[in-house]
């Protein structure tokens, strides 16, 4: 029974440890390996919006696209939430589109109330694996993905974003012309 609290304690500390690291990460994101800079074409996609709209990469050429993987059961995902719903109000008219994945195992139902919670200004799409694999986010949410102009992914970022450098990144994007 000793041994048992005692491993069951170990593990604790160990998860505690690895949780406050991840923390450390993310709020280190602009010098840490989680921002990762790419210049490959993103991967098309095609699918309906919880509200039944279709909505695909190719209707979007020639915008920004901010791509973010979350779950309902995210706490960072939810800590982001605002900041992106910020983003796309500021930057929409200029070309910003922010697409919102969820990752979530579940029905789309779960999906739908949450979305209707935090009102989003962005459409959302319910995934079960396949865009997540698709654009390397299925390990990890949140994931988000900037693409260019142009369609091609430039950065990718695992885990929570600080709204300082999204933005820059936003910008300097919208900058570019395709």
């Amino acid at each position: 029974m000793k041994l048992r609290i005692v491993v069951i304690g170990l593990l604790g500390i160990a998860a505690g440890y690895l949780a406050f690291s991840s923390l450390r990460q993310t709020e280190e994101a602009g010098d840490s390996d989680a921002v990762e800079f790419e210049f490959a074409a993103a991967p098309d996609f095609s699918s309906n919006t919880i509200d039944g709209k279709p909505l695909s990469l190719e209707s979007l050429k020639g915008e920004v696209v901010l791509v973010n993987f979350w779950a309902t059961w995210c706490a960072p995902c939810r800590i982001e939430m605002p900041m992106l719903k910020s983003l796309q109000s500021e930057f929409g008219d200029e070309g910003l589109r922010i697409v919102g994945i969820s990752v979530d195992e579940d029905d789309t139902d779960i999906v739908v109330d949450y979305a209707a919670e935090f009102q989003f200004n962005y459409p959302i799409l319910h995934d079960k694996g396949t865009l997540a694999r698709d654009y390397s986010a299925e390990y990890a949410v949140p994931t988000t993905v900037v693409i260019d102009r142009s369609g091609n992914v430039r950065h990718r970022i695992i885990g929570l974003v600080e709204e300082e450098l999204l933005r820059t990144i936003v910008e300097e994007l919208l900058a570019e012309r395709s």
